[in-house]
């Protein structure tokens, strides 16, 4: 992967269409802007804030969210350089995809068993770009949510629910011993 630093990229964008809009005269540059515009506006609208669910600014979630993407086929061969980077880049590259191939889907399908083959074989009214997109969604949704249970689980603070009669025994031996009840209970 090819590593570009983020003033390179804007520098190098700017330039590109700077001069390629320069060249083009008033009629066609009017219709690029109002092209790539329409098209912003139609990607936009069907998936406004795609990762609203993940903190842009922690690196954790931001490396997280690249790399599950990069196993689910989903990526780009850019490799950003910070948390906020890889978010950015995640949701360009989920505006701009379009979908997974036969291969892709194949691959999916093959490397986790447990993967809900229906989902892929369904059909829908829906184009498949915007169907694979919300597959896309909802198996990140679901894998970040569970690897923050499990997370928590290691964390070995798990709740306990006691009942009454059980509490009521922890209560009385927690003031046998001057202890607070709250303290007997961990």
């Amino acid at each position: 992967m090819r590593t570009v630093h983020p003033d390179k990229i804007y520098r190098e964008i700017i330039w590109f269409c700077s001069s390629y809009l320069l060249k083009s005269g008033p009629e066609a540059t009017r219709t690029i802007i109002n092209s790539v515009f329409s098209e912003w506006a139609s990607i936009n609208n069907d998936y406004p804030s795609p990762f609203s669910w993940v903190d842009s600014r922690d690196s954790e979630q931001c490396d997280w969210l690249w790399n599950a993407m990069q196993v689910r086929c989903v990526g780009t061969p850019l490799n950003p350089l910070t948390p906020e980077q890889k978010y950015w880049f995640a949701c360009a590259t989920f505006d701009n995809w379009e979908g997974w191939n036969e291969q892709q889907v194949q691959f999916l399908l093959e490397s986790n068993p447990r993967r809900n083959r229906a989902k892929f074989t369904q059909v829908s009214f829906q184009a498949p770009r915007i169907q694979h997109k919300a597959i896309l969604l909802d198996e990140l949704k679901s894998a970040r949510e569970q690897q923050k249970r499990r997370d928590e689980r290691a964390d070995g603070s798990v709740p306990l629910k006691l009942s009454g009669k059980i509490h009521k025994q922890l209560e009385s031996i927690a003031r046998s011993r001057g202890v607070l009840p709250k303290k007997t209970a961990e």
